[in-house]
């Protein structure tokens, strides 16, 4: 009769959080947006993104200038620094400006 006692649930598997860099695309709202750079942008404005320092910090949308145009964070900020320590290059497009406030589309380039 000895129970031999279940043996665990082995687990895992599945889902493994692998993110596909190549077609990592989100949108989102920049934080802490720069007002004086938001007055001369657009729709269809491209933004390059910066790696943090330290890598863990939001990621810095800055114009073609180099002047940080704000901060793209949220729940895709963890795929999106892992690609961009990986080697990867993203931008993000502007996909609306109002209010101070800039909607950004981020997408691999």
């Amino acid at each position: 009769m000895s129970g031999s006692g279940g043996g665990g649930g082995g687990g895992g598997g599945g889902g493994g959080g692998e993110t596909d860099c190549a077609s990592l695309s989100f949108q989102t709202v920049l934080n802490s947006p720069n007002p004086q750079v938001l007055l001369s942008c657009r729709p269809g404005d491209v933004f390059t993104l910066r790696q943090p320092n330290p890598p863990s910090g939001p990621v810095e949308a800055v114009d073609a200038g180099g002047v940080v145009a704000g901060t793209v964070t949220g729940g895709r900020l963890a795929a999106l620094l892992a690609c961009m320590a990986a080697g990867e290059q993203y931008v993000a497009r502007i996909i609306l400006v109002s209010n101070g406030r800039c909607q950004v589309e981020v997408r691999h380039i």
